[in-house]
């Protein structure tokens, strides 16, 4: 708290009001005019008041869930070097669903397409010679759950980690090839759908799945265009068999045991507004994100034919 704070930097002698609610509110309107720094302990969703305060230009206000920042240390220099190095260039983002298929792994390998791929994907390397560019891995539940293959994994670039996993520092203090990046939780904007980083040196955001991630990563990379395979998004069948289904034997997935199922389908749902935040961040700026999955029932973006890419 104590670092945040002076981070405001107006002086020594610095006026916080933290954890507002809704009976301190009159209390903050009195205070306007001698607060420097309103610290909100609460999630954005649920604060109008942190809304309201970060509009006003004499007041530093900063959210408690998003204090990337203010922190310098979890900025990454390695992640700076990357920026729009691949501008005008496309990639593939490879998901882990069911439609996978070993030749169109194959095919990206021989035409020497750029490719991301995540978290167990290593379980079809066996089969390709293929091997992905960059390699994402988020969740520190499946990073426990079977750290030696992770960290054996060798893309091409890159491997991009939670920087909680990581433990502040570097995995492997001498290895150029290992970026850790700044996790925060899922933070709906103010028009409730989830915040997409535009700078990944700084922070990613949540979107309840690690594609979500990699869609920040390619963005910040500077793709002008972006094919989704291997994501099938089975909602529907999530309702009705209240499973998650990958190209590999999904019943090995103990992480799987530990989240009731009522939570399988909300992150799924919540993940629907995350690939639309990626969608209009990427529309904006005149890039795009197309579905070359085969089959599956993501349709937030528009499709695209594996076969007539390449």
């Amino acid at each position: 708290m104590l670092r945040l704070i002076c981070s405001v930097g107006k002086g020594e002698n610095v006026v916080c009001v933290a954890h507002p609610g809704e009976a301190a509110e009159r209390t903050l309107n009195l205070l306007i005019g001698s607060i420097d720094c309103l610290l909100c302990a609460v999630k954005r969703s649920d604060n109008e008041i942190c809304n309201e305060y970060e509009r006003v230009s004499d007041i530093t206000t900063i959210d408690l869930f998003d204090i990337a920042d203010f922190v310098p240390e979890f900025h990454s220099p390695k992640v700076r070097e990357l920026k729009d190095r691949y501008r005008g260039k496309r990639c593939f983002l490879i998901g882990n669903g069911p439609s996978l298929r070993i030749e169109d792994l194959d095919k990206l390998h021989e035409h020497h397409e750029i490719t991301f791929a995540c978290n167990k994907i290593y379980n079809v390397f066996r089969n390709t010679e293929w091997r992905p560019d960059f390699y994402v891995m988020m969740d520190v539940w499946v990073l426990r759950s079977d750290t030696r293959n992770i960290l054996n994994v060798t893309p091409k670039v890159c491997s991009f980690y939670n920087y909680a996993f990581c433990n502040g520092t570097v995995l492997y203090n001498n290895d150029e090839n290992v970026i850790p990046l700044y996790h925060l939780p899922e933070q709906p904007d103010n028009n409730h759908y989830t915040r997409f980083s535009k700078d990944v040196s700084i922070c990613h955001y949540d979107g309840r799945g690690t594609v979500y991630t990699m869609l920040q990563i390619a963005y910040y990379l500077g793709f002008e265009e972006v094919y989704l395979i291997g994501c099938d998004h089975y909602r529907a069948s999530l309702m009705e068999t209240k499973k998650v289904e990958h190209f590999y034997n999904s019943e090995e997935d103990a992480v799987w045991e530990l989240l009731p199922d009522y939570t399988k389908i909300d992150s799924h749902l919540k993940l629907n507004k995350s690939f639309e935040s990626a969608r209009f961040i990427f529309e904006e700026e005149g890039r795009k994100i197309y579905n070359a999955t085969r089959g599956g029932y993501l349709e937030i973006f528009e499709r695209a034919d594996f076969d007539k890419l390449l």
